[in-house]
């Protein structure tokens, strides 16, 4: 045996006022969500702190790379053509510069620098006037 209740539209159920338990559940429920966001926000904090310092040591390592580069990217060149590039006041060597767009730094030994000062076409472009240069000797 069922009893069933009927409400039409407009008609709405009396509610009865919450319990004490009720109340006491409801917040601590509140209390608890309170406390997830509190933890969620420190954790999210001390993610972000953790990947900015990680992005921090990245850079720092990739400058320390470049850096560790830039000193090994000496062309080697024969002895014979640095000394010839040395000749008569470093003129051959000037025209080289002016030409590539960079500064060249020769050591006796074969080894040259390049320095990109103005050049817009950048170190490869002073590398092959290099290669180039030394080619018509």
């Amino acid at each position: 045996f069922f009893v069933f209740t009927l409400r039409f539209p407009g008609q709405m159920a009396e509610e009865k006022p919450p319990t004490k338990k009720a109340k006491v559940a409801e917040e601590e429920e509140k209390q608890e969500d309170k406390e997830e966001k509190q933890e969620d926000k420190e954790e999210k904090e001390q993610e972000e702190k953790e990947e900015a310092e990680a992005e921090a040591e990245a850079t720092d390592a990739a400058g320390d790379a470049a850096e560790e580069k830039k000193k090994d990217d000496a062309i080697t060149i024969d002895c014979d053509d640095a000394a010839w590039l040395e000749e008569d006041g470093n003129t051959r060597l000037r025209v080289l510069e002016q030409m590539a767009g960079a500064r060249f730094s020769v050591d006796p030994s074969g080894k040259v620098s390049v320095r990109n000062e103005k050049g817009p076409r950048g170190d490869a472009w002073a590398t092959r006037c290099l290669r180039a240069f030394c080619a018509m000797r």
